[in-house]
């Protein structure tokens, strides 16, 4: 039976800061980890091999290649392992109160099963985006579940983790789009530092002042991904609203 969303945006969002309180520092390090492995990291490659490398493989393909293929290889296969990751560390913390970091590399037990997903989700939400903007967008938001499902379930093929995230916001793609859109304010506040990063900057210097200035970020990060988890554990029904004669402010697991 499906399960619409009722909570507004602002209760999921209290109901993120509740889990969070006194655990800010602890989640927002694990953020911090979080973003060194699938941005600082790549950057630093981009970084540390030479050019000259990147002309050896030119003149093997012989074509110019202008991306760099190293870092741009690392993310293609590790984002979604990163990503089931994360949602592993959030499961731990929200449904438990439980915050180790090492729970964001549980991904690369199932290393090949989130890269078929990730590869999987890409090529139906491109087949949508070929119709316009909109049914991409859709698309993308179906399957946005999907990464946390084999997170919480690893025994799910790509296939049925995709269908569990279309069954899960099939009447709650509203509410989804409108909680990503109540955290604009927010980011755009934690963007605010990035502003400042002198122009001249390049190399590994650079990529080290990125990380550093990125701190507001993390503390965003924390802050709208606890929300996202919320939110699942909403629509899968491991979270529920106390009964109506309780306060409505009361959730129980």
């Amino acid at each position: 039976m499906d399960y619409i969303v009722r909570e507004k945006c602002s209760e999921i969002r209290a109901l993120a800061r509740m889990s969070l309180r006194k655990n800010w520092a602890k989640v927002t390090v694990a953020m911090m980890i979080y973003y060194l492995l699938l941005v600082t990291l790549p950057l630093a490659i981009d970084e540390l091999i030479p050019a000259a490398t990147l002309e050896q493989y030119n003149a093997l393909l012989e074509e110019t290649v202008e991306y760099p293929l190293v870092s741009t290889l690392y993310t293609a296969l590790l984002a979604g392992v990163f990503e089931v990751g994360l949602y592993s560390f959030l499961i731990y913390f929200v449904r438990r109160r439980e915050i180790s970091t090492v729970h964001l590399f549980d991904g690369f037990e199932h290393i090949v099963k989130a890269l078929w997903l990730t590869i999987r989700i890409g090529f139906f939400t491109f087949l949508w985006s070929l119709l316009l903007i909109v049914p991409g967008i859709i698309a993308a938001i179906r399957y946005s579940q999907s990464f946390v499902v084999l997170a919480d379930h690893p025994e799910y093929s790509a296939k049925q983790c995709m269908d569990v995230s279309k069954q899960y916001m099939k009447e709650n793609k509203g509410k989804y789009f409108c909680l990503i859109l109540s955290f604009i304010g927010w980011a755009l506040l934690a963007t605010i530092p990035s502003v400042f990063i002198p122009a001249t900057l390049s190399g590994i210097i650079y990529v080290i002042v990125d990380f550093v200035i990125s701190i507001p970020h993390f503390f965003f990060l924390a802050y709208f991904n606890t929300a996202m988890m919320v939110f699942y554990e909403l629509v899968s029904r491991n979270l529920v609203a106390a009964p109506k004669e309780e306060t409505k402010e009361e959730f129980e697991f």
